[in-house]
């Protein structure tokens, strides 16, 4: 292979280097922050704890606020992610048009022959992950808004506890 070609496969690895570390970033502040969340939601359900009502929605608060910091973080690696498969999909036809039809099935049917020569099987059709609410990105932004609608609730029905007592 000549210096250009490497250079072309070189680009291309680099773009799925990327898409990696993008999605162990996302997944590391994920687990980091349902880590934290349930931690403290541990502490502060404990039964030896005496916690003041204001450091109880304070702390409510902060975890609100963190678990939104942590959908916003999923949904912008999300973009990232996508941002490098487009890449990675204009190197692959500009380096080896034959190789990207072999690889991404854009609207044949599966089985078809890919390439000019007549070798090769089209790979089966990728579907649309735009669409699929179960991808993994989404489930861990539904876990993230679980949680904090979680928070929210035990926030408001501490502090509606706490006023039904003082009347």
């Amino acid at each position: 292979m000549d210096n250009e070609k490497l250079h072309y496969i070189d680009l291309l690895k680099l773009q799925y280097e990327r898409i990696a570390q993008h999605e162990n970033q996302r997944l590391m502040f994920s687990s980091l922050v349902l880590t934290i969340t349930l931690a403290v939601v541990a502490v502060i359900f404990s039964k030896d704890n005496e916690i003041t009502a204001g450091l109880f929605v304070s702390l409510c608060f902060l975890l609100i606020v963190i678990n939104v910091f942590a959908c916003l973080f999923v949904r912008k690696s999300r973009y990232w992610i996508k941002f490098h498969q487009k890449r990675a999909r204009i190197i692959l036809s500009e380096y080896n048009p034959e190789l990207k039809a072999a690889v991404y099935n854009d609207g044949k049917k599966s089985g078809e022959t890919c390439c000019k020569n007549g070798h090769g099987q089209q790979s089966p059709e990728k579907p649309n992950s735009d669409l699929d609410i179960f991808k993994r990105p989404g489930l861990q932004l539904y876990l993230h808004a679980v949680l904090i609608i979680f928070l929210i609730g035990i926030m408001l029905t501490k502090f509606n506890f706490n006023c039904l007592l003082i009347d």
